[in-house]
């Protein structure tokens, strides 16, 4: 080999760099997106156990104040009543007090006496509500007729008829929330306010017979 060439090397073809390659832009727009969050994921499955949670607490917290608010019944006769009858209501009573319950059988009637603060008392008899009132139309006005009624009262218990079946003493039917009731008071004097008063003083007591 001849010397001009021994320390010579031979010339190399510039390399050329490729650019590197890119995605199409809808592969990379999925690859930047960030997951979606799932109902089942574990913040949102707290989120809505804690509300239940409130609920159910709140909701039976409802239930207890509500069943406190009523005076009960001896467990005696509320065990053989087959309806909900009206009790006085706690919250409501304004000085007023019940007692002397009493549950005929053969009648199906619930009665006990309320005595107002100032002395006068009224005996609450009730009854489920016959079902010949729903069929037979006119039938409860015809009860009413027969009882001499001359006024009413309108209470969010349901319409007060005041009535006068045996003469100058007056008498409240009420035909509502399933249950028949009348009030009787031996009191000379009673006015549409006091009546209103002793119906609005009185709530259903929801029994679980």
């Amino acid at each position: 080999m001849s010397k001009k060439y021994k320390n010579s090397r031979i010339p190399r073809e510039p390399q050329v760099k490729e650019a590197p390659r890119q995605l199409p832009k809808e592969v990379r727009q999925e690859l930047t997106k960030r997951p979606k969050r799932r109902f089942g994921s574990r913040r949102v499955w707290l989120t809505v156990a804690i509300v239940a949670a409130v609920l159910i607490i709140g909701g039976g917290a409802g239930l207890f104040v509500t069943s406190r608010n009523r005076q009960p019944i001896p467990a005696g006769i509320s065990k053989q009543l087959s309806f909900s009858p009206f009790v006085l209501a706690k919250s409501r009573a304004g000085g007023a007090t019940a007692g002397s319950y009493k549950y005929d059988k053969s009648q199906g009637v619930f009665s006990f006496v309320l005595t107002l603060s100032n002395k006068h008392a009224f005996t609450v008899s009730e009854q489920a509500s016959p079902q010949n009132f729903s069929e037979i139309p006119g039938l409860y006005t015809k009860l009413l007729d027969g009882l001499n009624q001359f006024d009413t009262v309108s209470t969010f218990n349901g319409t007060l008829t005041l009535t006068r079946p045996g003469g100058n003493a007056e008498a409240g039917v009420l035909n509502d929330k399933g249950v028949l009731m009348f009030i009787r008071t031996t009191a000379k004097q009673v006015g549409k306010d006091e009546w209103k008063q002793v119906t609005e003083m009185m709530d259903i007591d929801k029994l679980n017979n």
